[in-house]
């Protein structure tokens, strides 16, 4: 999920509060990709919190608006894709166009909006080189290699947030502290 804007007014105590950052995430279900409040994910009972983390990466203030924008227009026209469990990005061989998406992980909605705007997040790697880049058809397989059981060596929320080390992979996040509440109170 990303956080994609404050629904606030511009105080102390409203910067704090947790519930006025609305964040874009994949669901599972016909809803596609829906945007919620922060609350929504760090409330939600039974999940353990695992932070706030973000791109190591130097992101000009242009290059975030552009993440922004292609996770709003993904929250915008969501409701034509399905929510896929296995692959991080249907189709195979993806066109680099936002409106061919035909299905999602919530994990490859960060990967398409950071990687289509030239962001590495999360790759697999060789030791010398990392394929970082889900455009490419080739890293695109990597993205999709979905392994339910061993997690460290395939992208998953854990491994594409580094809350989990990956194995055979790198990813450019890390974890941090925001401020308090936000990322604090539960979720993940």
């Amino acid at each position: 999920a990303l956080v994609t804007s404050f629904a606030g007014p511009s105080t102390r105590d409203d910067l704090l509060d947790d519930a006025n950052f609305v964040v874009t995430e994949m669901q599972r279900g016909p809803d596609g990709v829906r945007t919620v409040l922060l609350t929504t994910i760090t409330q939600a009972e039974g999940l353990d919190p695992w932070g706030s983390f973000t791109n190591t990466t130097a992101i000009t203030h242009v290059a975030r608006l552009r993440i922004l924008m292609w996770a709003k227009e993904l929250a915008r026209t969501g409701g034509n894709m399905d929510y896929e469990w296995n692959d991080a990005l249907l189709p195979a061989n993806w066109d680099d166009a936002l409106n061919t998406i035909t299905s999602l992980r919530c994990d490859g909605l960060v990967e398409v909006s950071y990687e289509a705007n030239g962001i590495d997040v999360w790759g697999m790697t060789d030791g010398e080189t990392t394929n970082f880049d889900i455009r490419d058809d080739d890293f695109q397989e990597d993205h999709n290699d979905f392994d339910e059981i061993f997690w460290a060596d395939t992208l998953m929320p854990a491994t594409q947030s580094g809350h989990v080390a990956p194995e055979d992979a790198e990813t450019t996040f890390v974890e941090q502290d925001l401020s308090t509440p936000v990322g604090s109170t539960g979720g993940n």
